[in-house]
């Protein structure tokens, strides 16, 4: 029962924390180059998951739009965790050096 219980609330902190790490690559995103990335994101969004919907038809051979938003809510949680890792070091390394080079 406790791994039953566990499991889900590891699934709900996925689901949740996807939404903070798309908004804070964004900000990050916009704090280290000064630019706003939306389009960019939403293009990014919409072309990831026509391509999940292409490589689920050809695996299943049948479209579950649900399913498929769940495989890729969980990839967009894995891209943008890496991505906001990425970002912050890229960030503190940029500003250290930006500091130290006045």
């Amino acid at each position: 029962m406790f791994k039953r219980k566990g499991r889900r609330a590891f699934h709900v902190a996925v689901n949740g924390s996807t939404i903070f790490f798309i908004f804070a690559v964004h900000v990050l995103l916009q704090a280290i180059f000064h630019r706003s990335y939306i389009v960019e994101l939403l293009i990014f969004f919409i072309v990831t998951f026509m391509i999940g919907i292409v490589l689920y038809w050809k695996k299943t051979g049948d479209v579950s739009l649900p399913r498929t938003f769940k495989l890729y809510w969980k990839v967009q949680f894995l891209l943008f965790t890496t991505a906001y890792m990425g970002l912050l070091i890229y960030g503190i390394i940029h500003r250290v050096m930006v500091v130290f080079s006045s």
